[in-house]
């Protein structure tokens, strides 16, 4: 009896695990120099994993961001939104230039991640990431 159940719970394990990209979110919040609101972002990403870029922004502000990468993109979350919800923009479909006045104020997230395809060979890429907002 107990290795029937044992076989149950590793069928589990297995089913729910198979296929699951692993991967982690790094989050760093963006500082800006006092009466400054420009920031120049350099970093790597690889495989699954992800960098998350966060700020704050007042309604009405236009916000400039921009990314130079050969394989890494960017996506820019609205406030109270996170990676699990539809992004503002999405760089993959969108290009690498992002130039919008904002609708909202609050805590803004810029999320630069590899395609599920470069990333499942786990790729790795480097990017600049310029931000600036008026």
């Amino acid at each position: 009896m107990q290795s029937k159940w044992f076989i149950v719970w590793i069928s589990i394990l297995l089913f729910t695990n198979h296929g699951m990209a692993k991967g982690v979110e790094l989050t760093k919040k963006v500082n800006f120099d006092i009466d400054q609101k420009h920031a120049t972002l350099h970093g790597t990403v690889q495989g699954f994993t992800t960098t998350n870029y966060q700020f704050y922004a007042n309604k009405g502000q236009i916000l400039h961001v921009s990314m130079d990468s050969s394989k890494a993109y960017f996506k820019i979350y609205s406030p109270f939104k996170n990676s699990s919800d539809t992004p503002l923009f999405k760089g993959e479909t969108e290009g690498s230039t992002y130039n919008e006045k904002l609708k909202r104020s609050g805590i803004y997230m810029i999320q630069v991640y590899l395609t599920y395809d470069d990333a499942k060979i786990d790729t790795k890429a480097i990017y600049t990431l310029k931000l600036d907002i008026e």
